[in-house]
This record gives structure tokens, C-alpha cells and sequence, in this order.
């Protein structure tokens, strides 16, 4: 079995020579780094950079939990909506495939199931209380 080779990439805008970008294998790149001299252009650059990244992953972590939070809101009203007895309520369940998505649709399942068990019961009730009326009209007279 052929042993690992690691591949380690650092780019850098270098002052000697410049505009070079530095591949090193295996574990070199801190000696690379260390024998690079750095100016203040390409320090201001790497920080820039990584607040850029960091900006970015904090916005798409808000736009996220954001938009979980509002599916949570969403789920927790139509339950809390259905056992109070409205049946007719459902979620919105938008385009998402994930497990979420998935919990909401399984809930709107679940209303239709009982709103069309609700409609059920009361046909046999209507109909059983039409059976037991008219005997007790007929023995009333």
C-alpha cells in the first residue's frame, strides 16, 4: 500500500519573488510560511478575508436558525390550534424535503385524519339519533 501524501496549499501575495502562490507536500508549510516575508498589503488582505468568511457564516447561521425557528413557531401553533378543537387548521410547509418539512406535512396528515374522523362520528350520530327518534314518535303517538 502506497504511504499518504498529504497535500498542503497556502497562498500568500509574496514580496520575494511576487505574485508567486506556495504548494507544499506533507508538513513543510510552516517552514514556508515562517521563510515568506510578509507585507502589510497581504496581512490587511488575510484579514479582511477572514472577517469576510466569518461575516458570512454568522449571517447564514441567523438566516438559518431564523428560518427554523419560524417552522418550529409555525408547528407548535397548529398543534396547540388542533387540540383546542380546530381541526380545519394546518402548516405551512413550504418547499423544504428535510425532517422538518416532513413533521409538518405528517401533521397536516394527521388533521385530515381527524377532521374526516369528526365528520364520521357525526354522520353516525345524526343517524342514530334519526333511528332512535322515530320509534319513540311512534310510541309517543
Amino acid at each position: 500500500q502506497a504511504p499518504e501524501r498529504r497535500i498542503t496549499f497556502a497562498a500568500a501575495r509574496l514580496t520575494s519573488p511576487p505574485g508567486y502562490v506556495v504548494v507544499t507536500p506533507g508538513g513543510e508549510l510552516s517552514r514556508v510560511l515562517s521563510s515568506i516575508s510578509w507585507d502589510a498589503t497581504g496581512v490587511a488582505a488575510a484579514i479582511a478575508t477572514l472577517l469576510l468568511t466569518i461575516s458570512g457564516a454568522v449571517l447564514l447561521g441567523f438566516l438559518l436558525f431564523r428560518s427554523t425557528a419560524f417552522r418550529f413557531s409555525e408547528l407548535s401553533r397548529v398543534i396547540k390550534r388542533m387540540a383546542a378543537g380546530e381541526l380545519t387548521q394546518r402548516a405551512v410547509v413550504g418547499d423544504t424535503h428535510d425532517e422538518l418539512g416532513e413533521l409538518l406535512s405528517s401533521i397536516n396528515n394527521l388533521g385530515d385524519a381527524l377532521q374526516q374522523r369528526q365528520q364520521e362520528r357525526q354522520l353516525i350520530l345524526s343517524a342514530v339519533a334519526h333511528d332512535l327518534h322515530s320509534p319513540i314518535a311512534v310510541i309517543a303517538g
